[in-house]
């Protein structure tokens, strides 16, 4: 037994003819890989250098590319998971003929998903994906092998889709799979992974360019997209639910079929509705899910593209009776926001009777956007524009006559009548003089939400309350607004609704007729002056034009 364990031990072990030890035989291939890795790495590094200084000829960039590509040849995905090497290989691919696409991103498209979620892999095989409607549109030899390619991946993903959404940078890979597939380009309409703020940029940066909605989009296409959504989509719906990597590529298959397939999308947004209880009566599981982070954005994406008679049972069945609780919540009060800019004029009017008792507490949480998504959808749909401009009044405290002047003030900054003017718990009324006095040192600053607030109550039916209040400011105050970043959109509205009369554009330049130079320096006054030259007549713009000429 010695002997023979002996005789393995020296087996294994060998000497060279110097009786030096030599390497263990599984050491020296490794060594021997990575010797041949670094030398591939160098030489694509070099090979960069000469692309970035160009080619004199049409022959010669075509050889250039022909020599990269026998040089990888058989290395495309140890290379790809090389961090420098994959980054000269996403240079290749943004400016390659297909020949090059075809070969450097084949054999991803076939290898296992596990190889495909490695980081650098997967940054690869985007750019390779991203350049495919340019080559569609000019290549036509090989037409049908790039679209070989996408069917390859397709039938790699789809059987293990799960698991490969979940992962971080496969869910980027399916999200431009989809985009590809239907032709659309979403963009940056998803959230991105909050993990990957560095990598957020770069993707932003290729993605802002990619013009996907413009090729011969191939007849398998749509079949390939129909089969990720049925095969892959419907049976693991609740991991696309829950996971907030996996969250994303829901969303963006959301929005492409919305664009592109609204049959398919009808019933992708009726599997999520069951699986989230919206076809039940009972409500408790999702609401629950209103306000978990990952599944409210995947409800607010689904209430998006969602017809009506989904929006309806979704109302009925589950959210009536809970939404002052929804909209106090620091989550789920997105969702709401999200409903009341979708929701039909029945369901705003229930809505609204539910919610406005409770305004004042969701205005204390500041949830502002509760507030302003009421007032664009009273506009929208030309309903509840008294009774919400009465509850304005009120829970801004400015509903008694002898403080209504002081609404636009209080609206733009978003605050009580007794915090803007520093009253504390009491009630009690400033002088008239007083109070004037405080509203032209007060600086009018308007804040994002109360310009909102305040461009909506302009396109109300009656908007005398917002524009008597805009008119009633001294020159100084009147012009600190227009020339403040959101106070300038507040002005543009008053120039463009259709609710507001010629008469009272005259007005507003009889106060700041001495002021337009001052006004037209400025950032955002000179954008303001801009907007609404279209929309003065003849005189007021001869009365602008001489007194910016002077």
């Amino acid at each position: 037994m010695a002997a023979r364990a002996k005789e393995r031990t020296s087996a294994k072990r060998r000497t060279d003819s110097s009786g030096q030890k030599a390497e263990w035989p599984h050491t020296q291939q490794a060594a021997n890989r990575t010797a041949g890795r670094a030398t591939n790495v160098e030489y694509l590094q070099r090979a960069c250098e000469a692309l970035r200084e160009g080619f004199s000829s049409k022959e010669q960039e075509e050889l250039f590319f022909c020599n990269v590509l026998k040089e990888v040849e058989g290395s495309e995905i140890p290379l790809s998971r090389d961090p420098v090497a994959s980054r000269v290989l996403e240079q290749f691919l943004r400016v390659g003929p297909a020949s090059c696409i075809e070969a450097l991103i084949g054999p991803l498209c076939r290898a296992a998903p596990t190889i495909l979620c490695h980081c650098c892999v997967a940054r690869v095989l985007e750019t390779g994906l991203q350049q495919l409607p340019r080559l569609l549109r000019s290549e036509t030899d090989l037409h049908q092998n790039l679209v070989e390619l996408v069917v390859d991946l397709v039938n790699t993903v789809t059987p293990v889709i799960s698991e490969f959404a979940r992962d971080m940078y496969g869910s980027f890979v399916l999200r431009i799979l989809l985009q590809l597939l239907s032709q659309f380009f979403v963009g940056t309409a998803v959230a991105y992974n909050y993990n990957r703020d560095a990598e957020k940029k770069t993707i932003n940066k290729q993605e802002d360019h990619w013009d996907v909605e413009d090729f011969p989009l191939p007849e398998r296409f749509p079949v390939l997209l129909k089969l990720m959504v049925e095969q892959g989509v419907y049976p693991n719906i609740l991991i696309f639910v829950e996971e907030e990597a996996a969250s994303h590529v829901l969303q963006t298959a959301l929005l492409v079929l919305h664009a592109r397939n609204a049959s398919l999308c009808s019933a992708l947004c009726g599997v999520l509705c069951n699986a989230l209880g919206a076809g039940k009566q009972e409500s408790s599981a999702l609401l629950e899910r209103f306000k978990d982070r990952t599944s409210s954005h995947v409800i607010e994406r689904l209430i998006e593209v969602a017809d009506n008679k989904q929006l309806k049972n979704l109302y009925n069945h589950h959210m009536q009776g809970n939404v002052p609780a929804l909209a106090l919540h620091p989550v789920a009060n997105y969702t709401i926001q999200r409903f009341i800019g979708k929701c039909l004029a029945k369901q705003f009017c229930k809505l609204f009777k539910e919610l406005v008792p409770w305004l004042e507490s969701v205005l204390a949480q500041g949830h502002m956007g509760i507030v302003t998504s009421l007032a664009e959808a009273a506009v929208r749909l030309q309903k509840k524009q008294d009774k919400l401009l009465e509850a304005l009044l009120k829970i801004f405290h400015c509903d008694v006559e002898a403080r209504q002047s002081c609404a636009l003030q209080l609206f733009a900054s978003m605050f009580t009548y007794e915090i803007y003017f520093g009253l504390g718990e009491g009630n009690e009324d400033l002088p008239s003089e007083k109070q004037q006095m405080l509203h032209e040192s007060a600086g009018h600053s308007v804040t994002y939400h109360g310009s909102m607030l305040l461009q909506n109550l302009m396109r109300f039916q009656d908007p005398a309350l917002i524009v008597n209040g805009l008119l009633s400011l001294k020159p100084s105050p009147l012009l600190s607004l227009s020339c403040s970043q959101f106070g300038s959109r507040v002005v543009d509205v008053f120039f463009k609704s259709p609710t507001v009369s010629s008469q009272f554009h005259e007005e507003f330049f009889a106060i700041l007729k001495d002021r337009l130079f001052s006004m037209a320096c400025t950032r955002y006054g000179s954008r303001v002056i801009d907007g609404i030259w279209t929309s003065l007549s003849l005189p007021q713009k001869e009365a602008v034009a001489q007194e910016l000429g002077t």
